[in-house]
């Protein structure tokens, strides 16, 4: 299996898409840098005052979509071009095959969030210093690394599983799309107040009475347990949740990347294991 990683970090070396991809995270980067800068400076002049975690991670969404762009090419060749099926002529088994497509998809995946990380560090000269803790900040590092593998996992098996290379693209694409309006449907829910403020108006536009109300939409008990869970189990919903800064336990977010890795992973290898080859 090493041989095997080995040829696909070399792949990704010569690529020339994954360098393009690479150069659009940094430009992508250094733009968010200087309109956060002025963001930060208006906001400040009107007098509100954000601190850098605020902008720091807030193109976490974006990472998810860039990888799936990136992996679905890069392993989209291999039913294509009939890589596969050379790597089990001379003797690789397919759970070799299948996990070092992932280990070679989870270091790129790695490398492409730490460009942006890197790139984002130059909001350290320019807005105000961190509020949170640096061991908290460290953390949220390791959560952004945690769901880029995960996102490595599940665009490893789709592309695993498809024998054509544009409908790779567009398989992962949709899978992400979904996923990324599931998180958004979950959060926006575990959002909502617990109550609503209800207020009457005059026929001069003031206020005459202000009285609270339950909100029938709001999520409570064992349900909004489970939504919030689910919401941290997916790789779109941790990276929505870093965007806003709103993940509250990393150690708890980089355990559930690891079983939802794992358990695509499983799942993955079995169904790769059962795909008929041509």
């Amino acid at each position: 299996m090493r041989k095997l990683i080995t040829a696909n970090f070399h792949r990704f070396s010569k690529d020339r898409f994954s360098w393009c991809v690479v150069g659009i995270i940094v430009i992508l980067s250094l733009v968010n840098v200087f309109n956060s800068a002025r963001s930060y400076e208006a906001m400040a002049d009107a007098g509100y005052i954000l601190s850098l975690e605020d902008y720091y991670f807030n193109q976490a969404p974006l990472i998810g979509a860039f990888l799936a762009l990136l992996i679905s090419m890069f392993l989209g060749t291999e039913f294509s071009e009939g890589t596969i099926r050379n790597k089990l002529c001379i003797g690789h088994k397919r759970n070799e095959i299948f996990l070092s497509n992932f280990i070679s998809c989870a270091f790129a995946s790695i490398v492409l969030t730490a460009v942006w990380l890197l790139s984002c560090t130059l909001l350290f000269g320019l807005i105000g210093p961190l509020e949170v803790e640096v061991s908290e900040f460290v953390g949220y590092i390791f959560v952004a690394m945690g769901f880029t593998v995960s996102f490595a996992a599940l665009y490893t098996v789709i592309a695993s599983l498809s024998s054509n290379k544009a409908m790779t693209i567009i398989y992962t694409f949709a899978v992400f799309i979904i996923l990324a309006m599931a998180a958004s449907a979950l959060d926006d829910r575990l959002c909502e107040p617990e109550m609503n403020e209800i207020m009457t108006y005059n026929n001069y536009g003031a206020v005459v009475m202000q009285e609270s109300a339950p909100n029938p939409l709001y999520l409570s008990g064992m349900i909004r347990t489970v939504c919030e869970v689910a919401l941290e189990l997916l790789p779109t919903g941790q990276a929505l949740l870093l965007s806003d800064v709103a993940i509250e336990y990393p150690v708890r977010a980089i355990a559930l990347n690891v079983v939802f890795t794992t358990v695509t992973l499983l799942v993955g290898s079995m169904l790769f294991r059962r795909k008929d080859i041509k």
